[in-house]
């Protein structure tokens, strides 16, 4: 077994390799300890809420530990897992839109009406910042208030409604030129 501070400068692909090997928890440990900050903005940005964000992390983490005989050796760790991490958050929006919108699921809590205009959406907001994106989709999709936004995202409330007005202002100036 090694020590902590051994670990640390280990590449993620060998601590995931000894990992499978041994089971060993201080292994898996430090790769957590690595991706779980970036790992819980990037749910927060798919699911714009901070807590089933955190859900939702845990939940990739015990994926990875489950499906960890499916990892190829010489197999990049970071892509695998970003891609896992991916799947668990659109299981997840699935499931809570089936729960919001009975057993049917076919209308989306953004209320679109084909996969072409969801994709034509996505498109349209990629040119705001991944924060930009957040705080209007909580505002327009979720109907959710400034003062709400601004707890949800633990920001101040006049910066929520700065960074609103800049990105709408962007959206409207993308919109204009595909006139």
């Amino acid at each position: 077994m090694l020590h902590t501070e051994d670990i640390t400068a280990l590449p993620d692909e060998y601590l995931f390799e000894k990992f499978k090997e041994t089971s060993e928890e201080n292994y898996f440990n430090e790769l957590a300890k690595r991706y779980y900050a970036s790992a819980l903005s990037m749910a927060r940005i798919r699911l714009f809420n901070k807590g089933n964000a955190e859900d939702v992390v845990q939940e990739a983490f015990l994926r990875i530990i489950k499906k960890c005989g499916t990892h190829k050796s010489g197999m990049l760790f970071a892509p695998w897992f970003y891609m896992i991490l991916k799947n668990t958050c659109a299981d997840f929006a699935r499931k809570e839109i089936v729960r919001k919108n009975g057993e049917s699921g076919i209308i989306s809590e953004i209320e679109i009406k084909s996969p072409e205009s969801a994709l034509s959406f996505e498109e349209t907001i990629k040119c705001l910042s991944a924060e930009e994106q957040e705080i209007l989709i909580c505002r327009f999709i979720y109907n959710l208030t400034f003062p709400e936004i601004a707890i949800e995202l633990d920001l101040p409330l006049e910066n929520i409604k700065k960074k609103a007005q800049r990105a709408l202002k962007k959206l409207r100036n993308k919109l204009s030129l595909k006139s």
